[in-house]
């Protein structure tokens, strides 16, 4: 099994990992990432939003189809809370900027691997906000439902 996949336009990500007993795999062209993410399921995986951008949130339900267990990191220069919040929609289970990878890279993977979730608590605010308001549609025109304290709501719009 694998620990770790990075899928990066190029390596950079692999400068800050200090864990020489990871076993990791990088990918840099999206196709085989993803054939490989279902191969081999790794514990985490490491994705670049560059490689996809605005497609990056549809990618990630992909990687989460092709192996479920599979906890993704996003590692993008900072994005906009909607494209944070889209990608923890489809399945992220953490975030971070660029900006912080050298502190926080090696703690957010083993987060990550502890079944936790890596994100600011300014987004946790935010999503709370969102599982508090009423029904609403999502942009594509799916519902998410999340059932709290006895009522049905439907976030992300």
């Amino acid at each position: 099994m694998i620990d770790l996949q990075i899928i990066d336009n190029d390596e950079d990500i692999l400068r800050f990992i200090d864990d020489p007993s990871l076993k990791i795999r990088v990918d840099h062209d999206e196709i085989k990432a993803l054939i490989a993410v279902e191969r081999y399921k790794p514990l985490v995986v490491v994705l670049r939003y560059e490689l996809r951008e605005q497609q990056t949130a549809e990618y990630i339900a992909l990687l989460n189809a092709a192996s479920p267990d599979s906890k993704i990191i996003l590692v993008a220069p900072e994005l906009t809370d909607r494209e944070v919040i889209d990608c923890l929609v489809s399945g992220a289970r953490g975030y971070l900027p660029f900006a912080d990878l050298t502190r926080f890279f090696n703690k957010a993977v083993k987060v990550i691997r502890q079944e936790e979730a890596w994100v600011s608590r300014r987004i946790i605010s935010l999503l709370w906000k969102k599982l508090q308001q009423p029904v609403k549609e999502c942009n594509s025109g799916d519902f998410i439902d999340l059932f709290s304290a006895g009522r049905a709501f439907r976030v992300f719009s």
